[in-house]
């Protein structure tokens, strides 16, 4: 299997610098321009993190998705505690 760099580098031989940066034909609609765009910030983006020390990332992508969990989770325990209250209440009721 090829290494990803010697990738890279034929398809830098195969174009020239001036191919990356000018397009000969213009931009059918301006969200072919706006979807480039997003494209390379979510590359940038990526790059930007991997280049993160640990905590930093962790803090960055793992913590928020925690935060979500748990508190969806405290939500579901307060309801299944209600529930619970109330089987209780009336089965005391009924004895």
């Amino acid at each position: 299997m090829r290494d990803a760099k010697c990738e890279i580098k034929d398809s830098l031989k195969t174009h020239s610098p001036r191919s990356f940066t000018t397009r000969s034909e213009p931009l059918e609609n301006a969200g072919d321009a706006v979807e480039a765009e997003k494209a390379a910030n979510a590359v940038q983006n990526k790059m930007n993190l991997q280049a993160l020390p640990i905590r930093a990332y962790l803090d960055q992508t793992v913590v928020p998705l925690l935060l979500d969990g748990m508190s969806a989770l405290v939500k579901e325990v307060s309801i299944a505690e209600k529930r619970t209250r109330q089987w209780i209440r009336v089965s005391v009721v009924i004895c």
